[in-house]
Formats: structure tokens, sequence, C-alpha cells
């Protein structure tokens, strides 16, 4: 609104924002995001994992796993701390006896989710910001598919090694030593045991999991392969949602599905790419990264980058 009323933005590009690509991409992927939970896929796929697990180690990485999977679909790290948050309190009630591995857990599990991020395009709202503010500046952007091969090693070395210096911090030897004995029925999430999507005890996937699943591997495909048939990221976002909440295949209703968009971070994120836009339009921003490189002419490319890499970090 001050933007617009001193004149630095016209009213219709601040609209203009409200229809971006980016915008709707979140809105889409979080329409999505609601019909594959509302099918008990993610939970059923956390306890695939976790039963797994022969150890409190083995446990805590197979954790780590699950939560990377998920910076593949889901948007924004605070809806995959939505999706991961039943899980936590089922493994807390697990392990009530050996309350250090349920303070790691308790910390394994966000710091994954926001080191795990940087896997996709979606993981956070800053990677779309930022990719935004490319495309206005150079023409082009990091495809979701481009991101995906330079940020999956990075979210995977990165989260697996926190959670294991999580572990060895917060657990000693003593609570890491035995054999885990869980089962599917100990982690069960009640609010999928009597639904039509979750039902199935016989351990297999409902119809409606295999069909959300078949819609993410085709979705995820479809942006991974954006330059062999043209089609964007956002109109492919966009059947998705169309299709996991239509009737016969979707899983829960549009009107439903809608409530779960993190419409808080949609105006955070319009905000922010309005912002941008002014300190580029003004000259504010070419002004503070020369006052903020002034003393970097006589350093080399790698101590410079090194320099914005802890500012951005501090920063966050």
């Amino acid at each position: 609104a001050v933007l617009v009323a001193t004149g630095i933005l016209p009213y219709g590009d601040v609209l203009g924002l409200l229809g971006s690509e980016t915008v709707w991409l979140l809105i889409a992927a979080g329409v999505m995001a609601a019909g594959i939970e509302a099918s008990g896929l993610p939970a059923r796929a956390a306890r695939a994992l976790i039963v797994r697990a022969g150890s409190v180690r083995a446990l805590v990485h197979l954790v780590t796993v699950g939560v990377v999977l998920t910076a593949l679909a889901i948007p924004s790290t605070s809806g995959r701390a939505a999706l991961a948050l039943p899980v936590f309190l089922a493994l807390a009630r697990g392990f009530a006896e050996r309350p250090a591995v349920v303070r790691a857990l308790a910390l394994v599990f966000p710091t994954t989710i926001l080191l795990s991020a940087i896997a996709s395009l979606i993981g956070a709202a800053a990677h779309l910001i930022g990719d935004e503010i490319l495309r206005g500046m150079t023409g082009s952007g990091i495809g979701f598919g481009h991101w995906l091969l330079l940020g999956v090693p990075l979210a995977v070395v990165s989260a697996h090694l926190a959670a294991e210096l999580v572990l060895l911090l917060m657990t000693r030897r003593a609570d890491r030593r035995g054999r885990l004995a869980l089962d599917a029925e100990q982690l069960a999430d009640p609010a999928h045991e009597d639904s039509a999507s979750g039902g199935d005890d016989s351990g297999r996937l409902t119809s409606a999991q295999w069909r959300m699943l078949a819609l993410v591997a085709v979705v995820v495909a479809l942006w991974c392969t954006e330059s062999l048939h043209g089609g964007p990221p956002t109109a492919v976002a966009l059947l998705g949602a169309l299709a996991a909440t239509a009737p016969g295949f979707g899983t829960t209703p549009m009107t439903a599905a809608l409530k779960s968009v993190p419409w808080p971070l949609l105006v955070f994120m319009i905000s922010a790419a309005a912002l941008a836009d002014a300190l580029v339009r003004t000259g504010a921003a070419e002004w503070a990264a020369q006052a903020a490189l002034a003393g970097a002419a006589g350093m080399d490319a790698t101590s410079v980058l090194a320099a914005i890499i802890a500012v951005s970090a501090a920063a966050h």
C-alpha cells in the first residue's frame, strides 16, 4: 500500500502480482498436497519406512529420507511440518520411556524439514520468490528439473549429516543401544483408519492412494521434462490440482483443499515480490549491491561468494 501511495509502483503492477505464475503454482501445489494428504498416502509411506528401522540410528535416518521425499510434492516448510507432526506424535508415544530419543526426534524433524527444502523449487517460498526475481531480471529462471539436479544432493547430504549430529548430541550410547520393534498399528493415524481412502488393513495401498501416487509421479515427471514438452509448471500444477479434487478420481473437495493453502505465505510472497520490484525500479538494489561489495574489488570470486553465503545464512 505504501509503495502504491508514494507512486513507486503502479497500482496495476501490484494487482498483477496476484495473477503471477508463482502465486498460482503455490496455490495449485497446495490443493494437490491436500488431496495427497487426504488419501492417507503420506502416513502410509511414513509407516512403511519407519517399521523397517532396526535401531534408533536407522530410525532417525529413515525419518530423514521420508522428510526429503516430501519436498518433491508438498509446498512450503510449514505444510511439510503439519504433515510430519502426526508421525512425530506417534513416535513420541512409542518412545515414551526413552525421553532422550523423543528429544532427539523433536529436533530431527524440524531440522531436516528446513535443510531438505532446498531439494525442490516448491520446497520453500523463498525459492519461488528468487526464481520470480531472476526471471524478471534475466528473462529466464531455474526450472524444476534443474533445481532438482542441483538441490537434491545438497538436501540429502546436509539433512543426513544434521540428523546424525542431532543424534550424537542429544542421546547417549545407552539410549541408542538395542533393537527396535515398531509395528504399523503402533504408528497408525486414527484420522484415516475409517475413511474411504485409508482403511485398508492388509498393508496394501488403497485405490485412492494409488491414484494420488500416480498423480504425483506424473506431475513431477512433467515438471522435470518441461524443456521437452514446453508445458509451464503452473499449468501442470493446476491440472494436478483439478485431478486431486475431481469427483471419482480425487480424494477431497476443492473447497476443503483451498482451506489448506498457505494464504498468509502467499501474501508474504506477493509483498516480497513487490518490494523487490520497487528496489530494482528505484535503483536502490543496485546502490545497495555496490555499497555492500565496495570493499570486494580485490577479492576473488570464491571469497565474494563465501561472504554472500555467510550474510544470507545470518539473515535467514
